[in-house]
C-alpha cells in the first residue's frame, strides 16, 4: 500500500512538471546558481580538509578538548569531531561521525547521540549570508556564538553518553585522489538535494505559502531548505525578527540538510532517529538566546517565543523514554 501511494505521488509530481515546467526550469537555474556561487565555495574546502583530518582525528589534541568531552559526555578524542562540525558547516560534522563509525572508532549509540549536536552551520556560510543581512559584522559574531552555545546546551541535555576511549583510526593515510573523489561525491549529493528542495520550495511559494504572512513564509521556507530560506530573510524589515529567525534556522539546519545527513548515515549504517528532535531542540535554544539580545525590538509574539520551549523541554524526556541503551532523563537529574 505504501509503495502504491508513492507511485501516485510521483505521477502527481510528474503531472505538475508537465503542466508548469517553466517554474521548475527557473527554480533549477536558481538552485544551480546558489550551489555555484554560495555552497561550493563555502563548503568544498572544508569537505577536503575534514576528510583528511577525520582519517587521523584520534591523534589530534585540541586544547580544552577534555573539558568538552566531559561536559557533552562524548568519547575521549571525539571533541575534534565537535569542533569540525562547528567550523566546517552542514553536513561536515555528520560526515566525520559516519566516517568514524565506519572505521570502528565510534559506537552506533555514540554516533546516534552525537549527530544531534555535532553537525552545525559553519562560519563560512554564516558570515557569507549574514553580512548581506545585517548592517554590522557584530551580528554575525553574535549568531555564531549562539550556534556554539545552542549546540553545547543540546549536547548537555541529550540523555545518555559515555567517555570510553576512542579507538585509533584504521586508515591514517588516505590518498589525495581518494579524498578528492569522496569530497566531490559528497558535494554533488549536497547540491542535488539543494536543487530538489529549491524546486519544491518555488512550487510551495506559488501555490500555498503565498497565503501566509512574509515572516511565516520565510521561516517555513528555511525549515525546508536552509540556504534559500536564509537568503529570503532580507525581505524582513525588522532586524530583530531577522536576527532571531536567522539564528533559529541555522541551528535547525532544515529538512534538506536532514536528508543529506540521512544519506551519509544510511551508508555508514548509523541510526538517525534522534536527529530531527535534537535539531528542533537546538533551534529552540537558539531562538531563546537570540531573543535575549533583542528583548524589546522584536515583533514576534511572546506566545511564539514560548512555543520554542516545547522542543527544548520535550526533547530529553522523549529520548529518555523512547531510546534504548542509556540512562535517559534520570541521568540528567542524578537519580
Amino acid at each position: 500500500m505504501k509503495r502504491k501511494w508513492q507511485v501516485y505521488a510521483m505521477l502527481a509530481l510528474l503531472a505538475v512538471l508537465i503542466v508548469d515546467n517553466k517554474t521548475a526550469q527557473n527554480a533549477i537555474a536558481d538552485g544551480l546558481q546558489l550551489c555555484l556561487l554560495t555552497l561550493i565555495p563555502a563548503l568544498f574546502p572544508f569537505l577536503l580538509l575534514s576528510s583528511l583530518l577525520a582519517a587521523g582525528i584520534s591523534a589530534i589534541n585540541i586544547p580544552g578538548g577534555g573539558f568538552i568531552e566531559k561536559m557533552l559526555r562524548i568519547p575521549r578524542g571525539s571533541a575534534n569531531i565537535f569542533f569540525l562540525g562547528l567550523l566546517g558547516g552542514y553536513p561536515i560534522g555528520a560526515k566525520c561521525i559516519c566516517q568514524a563509525h565506519k572505521e570502528g572508532r565510534l559506537s552506533g549509540e555514540n554516533c546516534r547521540r552525537m549527530l544531534g549536536f555535532c553537525s552545525n552551520a559553519g562560519p563560512s556560510f554564516l558570515f557569507g549570508i549574514g553580512l548581506t543581512l545585517f548592517p554590522e559584522i557584530k551580528y554575525c559574531w553574535y549568531v555564531w556564538l549562539i550556534q556554539i552555545l545552542s549546540a553545547m546546551i543540546t549536547g548537555v541535555i541529550t540523555p545518555g553518553g559515555d567517555r570510553d576511549a576512542i579507538a585509533p583510526a584504521r586508515n591514517n593515510n588516505l590518498k589525495p585522489g581518494t579524498v578528492l573523489r569522496q569530497s566531490i561525491a559528497t558535494m554533488a549529493m549536497i547540491c542535488g538535494w539543494v536543487i530538489c528542495f529549491r524546486v519544491a520550495l518555488v512550487y510551495l511559494h506559488k501555490w500555498i505559502l503565498i497565503w501566509f504572512q512574509p515572516l511565516l513564509q520565510t521561516s517555513l521556507g528555511g525549515i525546508l531548505e536552509l540556504a534559500n530560506g536564509c537568503c529570503e530573510l532580507k525581505h524582513i524589515d525588522d532586524i530583530g525578527n531577522r536576527f532571531v529567525i536567522f539564528a533559529g534556522l541555522l541551528a535547525f539546519g532544515g529538512l534538506c540538510v536532514a536528508m543529506q545527513t540521512t544519506d551519509l548515515a544510511q551508508e555508514a549504517k548509523v541510526d538517525t532517529g534522534g536527529y530531527l528532535p535534537a535539531k528542533a531542540c537546538q533551534a529552540g535554544v537558539a531562538v531563546i538566546l537570540s531573543a535575549l539580545i533583542f528583548p524589546g525590538h522584536i515583533g514576534i509574539k511572546p506566545s511564539w517565543l514560548l512555543f520554542t520551549l516545547v522542543p527544548v523541554i520535550c526533547y530529553p524526556i522523549f529520548l529518555g523514554t523512547n531510546q534504548k541503551n542509556h540512562a535517559g532523563i534520570h541521568q540528567l537529574i542524578g537519580v
